[in-house]
């Protein structure tokens, strides 16, 4: 069998997008003959898997030391959004003392023992994904020192990513973001991405030839619908922040509440994720929405899909400031058939192709009441007459198993 080294800032236990893109792939890779081994961080709470190797190995990030004094979503990429004068100077020292990212310290070490590790092992092909981006230098170097063939796997943009520019780097720092980009983006083998927007700006910097899109994915077969649904439950898995925050959307729901009777008795509102304070206190000091919202901080994946199933309404928020990014979980959304509201601020004309595949409503926008409260109303209605939707077969492309056979064939080039 085949090994492939992939190198990884995100495993279980944690928990993100991103630790169940590379999971996954691992899982099912060994059905295509290939033998992963795990590169990631020492953490006394690795998950231990019989089909996955794993190489854990001690990092320092001055992330862990900083949530000591702030507490942050530092984890995820995304400083506190206070405007307090301690959290802009967190900002600020992060913008210009890591670059791209604190987990900086991790790289010259990683490289040191997987240089060693490789020859050992006879490893032919490595891949890195981020973010964190700092993992793609760990790939450089190591490409740079053993000319191996080397996989950059890009769930999310680098230097246009809305998160980055929304710190406000000088430009000598975005310019050095670039350039780290560009450098990746030159030397690896191969580019993945996972959204046809981020393909569109690599193709800048590249040749589509060195390019490939492979995106999330889902879990299938999933569970049936309940037919004894009792609640209009509509559902949101996910990060709420400034760049994903529908007050519009809670505003109608409130109107709506209050004018409807019927669905004022009926209606359930599930929130699961990393909320900010300033967000869930708006929502939880709120008279009418405190009644009805059910939040609880953390559901396991694979129970996610009971609460898909058992809703009538599925809320899918995109990035306000960006179009390169597609949320994993519309695929496990579009895998139960409940309707989704898509909220977004930009027109994103792949992103409603996608959707439409998908047998899933257009993008609107975030300010848009009047769609908001149709959609809402129209979910309301279909639950009423206990109309139940089923799931697109174009869904079948999207399943784990059938992207990470997908992925072989990548691979399939450098053995």
């Amino acid at each position: 069998m085949n090994k492939i080294l992939i190198i990884t800032y995100y495993w279980p236990p944690k928990k993100s997008p991103g630790v169940l893109r590379w999971y996954y792939f691992s899982r099912y890779l060994p059905l295509y003959g290939y033998r992963p081994i795990i590169f990631t961080p020492l953490n006394s709470k690795n998950e231990h898997d019989d089909k996955i190797d794993l190489i854990k190995r001690k990092i320092f990030d001055p992330s862990d030391i900083i949530s000591k004094f702030f507490k942050s979503n530092i984890n995820k990429g995304v400083l506190s959004s206070s405007n307090s004068i301690f959290g802009n100077f967190l900002n600020w020292i992060r913008i210009n003392f890591f670059v791209p990212d604190s987990r900086i310290f991790w790289v010259n070490p990683s490289v040191k023992f997987l240089k060693t590790y490789i020859n050992q092992n006879n490893i032919k092909t490595i891949i890195t994904t981020g973010p964190p981006h700092s993992i793609h230098l760990i790939g450089l170097k190591i490409k740079e020192i053993l000319n191996i063939n080397w996989i950059a796997d890009f769930r999310d943009p680098w230097s246009s990513w809305d998160i980055l520019l929304d710190m406000k780097p000088s430009n000598r720092i975005i310019n050095k973001h670039k350039m780290l980009e560009k450098k990746i983006l030159k030397n690896a083998n191969k580019v993945i991405v996972t959204n046809s927007n981020l393909y569109d700006e690599f193709l800048n910097t590249i040749d589509r030839n060195k390019l490939e899109i492979l995106t999330n994915g889902t879990l299938l077969p999933i569970g049936k619908k309940k037919h004894n649904i009792k609640k209009f439950k509509i559902s949101y898995l996910g990060l709420l922040n400034k760049f994903r925050f529908p007050k519009v959307f809670f505003n109608v729901l409130k109107e709506i509440i209050s004018k409807n009777n019927d669905l004022e008795k009926d209606i359930e509102i599930l929130i699961s994720g990393t909320i900010d304070n300033s967000i869930y206190n708006y929502l939880m000091n709120d008279n009418i929405l405190k009644t009805k919202i059910n939040y609880v901080e953390n559901i396991e994946y694979e129970k996610t899909f009971n609460h898909f199933d058992s809703s009538s309404l599925l809320l899918l928020l995109l990035n306000k400031n960006s179009v390169n990014t597609t949320p994993t979980k519309l695929f496990d959304y579009a895998s139960s058939g409940t309707p989704v509201l898509t909220l977004g601020e930009k027109k994103d004309r792949k992103m409603d192709l996608l959707l439409k595949e998908l047998s899933l409503e257009k993008i609107i926008y975030y300010s848009d009441k009047i769609s908001i409260e149709k959609s809402i109303l129209k979910s309301y209605q279909n639950f009423k007459l206990k109309i139940k939707n089923k799931p697109s077969e174009n869904i079948k492309k999207y399943d784990r198993k059938y992207l990470t056979k997908k992925l072989s064939k990548i691979l399939d080039y450098y053995y």
